[in-house]
């Protein structure tokens, strides 16, 4: 038997040759315990250009994209970053970059001032979709990304509801499921109220015929020809007007403005008091008012168009949507000027606030 001897050297060669493949083999491919690497500057990953780990649990970095990227449930996902957001907010836009920060109530995006700075809700092509931002002037805005139709959801069984936060009401409210148009439609805080009117023409009224006396037709300042009529200086001077008021009517108060003309400069005063009463189906009207309001119409100049709003009118009776609402304005003869005798009543207005968009 043959002995085979080999150099030392070609032993030493060998046997180094055994432990480098040995330690890359644990340091890539094995780790039997939990590997501390506190003490690393920096663990590096696969690096190449389009790197797309798909199987769970792998991680790269795309050199292309400059993101890390990661294999779940094989499938490619890139990691986001704190900047990341920050700096896809800067592509498109100058200035300050959004900011993610959390608050004590929740995430804050900032410096969204705009429909070019947003945040977006887009569809799945990134085409079209909702915009929030905050305009400087305007306030906080909802736009969409292509000028478009915005559809408001009303879910099923549910309201939709515009509040006034500042006041804790409700400005409108929408009912898809109320019996009526009516009921649909709703207005409930009474300082936002939308406002109606009812014009009553001179020609439309009716006076007490003597000291009131009847319309007739005449011409201003040589100008339109209307229906007009005079009031003398008496307590007994009344005229009259009615209306059947709508079923959008809140049953809430009403004022009354009185339009009338005077032909001569003078300093003189048409004074006198609205009142008026509700009635409805079955009940009876009678010589009961409500509370009277003053319209004293100051007239100085000739051939002048003039107007007088009383305060708030509340009505005599249950007022309801509905209603016959009569009124009556009577001359106040204590502050009334013996030339007002002269001036002519052309109408009057009479505004009341509603609660529903519909009737």
């Amino acid at each position: 038997m043959k002995t085979l001897r080999l150099p030392i050297s070609l032993l030493i060669i060998g046997l180094l040759a055994f432990c480098v493949v040995r330690l890359a083999y644990t340091q890539v491919s094995y780790f039997p315990t939990i590997s501390d690497f506190g003490s690393a500057s920096f663990l590096k990953v696969p690096t190449s250009a389009g790197a797309a780990p798909t199987a769970s649990g792998r991680i790269a970095y795309d050199s292309t994209a400059n993101t890390f990227v990661g294999g779940v449930n094989d499938a490619t996902k890139t990691f986001a970053t704190a900047d990341s957001v920050t700096q896809q907010g800067a592509y498109n836009n100058s200035g300050a970059n959004p900011e993610i920060v959390a608050g004590a109530n929740g995430l804050i995006i900032s410096s969204l001032s705009s429909t070019t700075r947003s945040l977006q809700l887009l569809n799945a092509a990134k085409t079209d979709g909702l915009l929030l931002y905050h305009d400087a002037t305007l306030g906080a805005q909802i736009a969409t990304k292509l000028p478009s139709n915005t559809t408001i959801r009303c879910d099923t069984n549910q309201n939709c509801v515009f509040r006034d936060v500042e006041n804790s009401c409700d400005i409108l409210t929408i009912d898809p499921d109320a019996a009526s148009p009516n009921a649909a439609w709703t207005y409930t805080c009474a300082g936002t109220k939308p406002l109606k009117s009812v014009y009553f023409d001179a020609a439309a009224l009716s006076t007490d015929g003597t000291n009131c006396v009847a319309p007739v037709e005449a011409t201003l300042n040589a100008g339109p020809k209307t229906w007009t009529f005079t009031c003398a200086d008496n307590a007994a001077s009344i005229f009259y007007g009615k209306v059947t008021m709508p079923d959008s009517w809140d049953a809430g108060t009403l004022t009354y403005e009185l339009n009338v003309w005077h032909g001569t400069t003078e300093t003189i005063t048409f004074a006198g008091d609205f009142d008026c009463q509700c009635r409805g189906d079955g009940e009876v009207p009678s010589s009961t008012w409500g509370t009277v309001q003053a319209a004293d119409v100051s007239i100085t100049t000739a051939n002048q168009v003039e107007h007088q709003t009383t305060a708030a009118t509340t009505c005599t009776g249950t007022c309801a949507a509905g209603d016959q609402l009569f009124w009556r304005y009577v001359v106040d003869a204590a502050t009334f000027s013996a030339n007002a005798a002269n001036t002519k009543v052309l109408g009057v207005k009479m505004e009341y606030s509603i609660s529903s968009v519909s009737d």
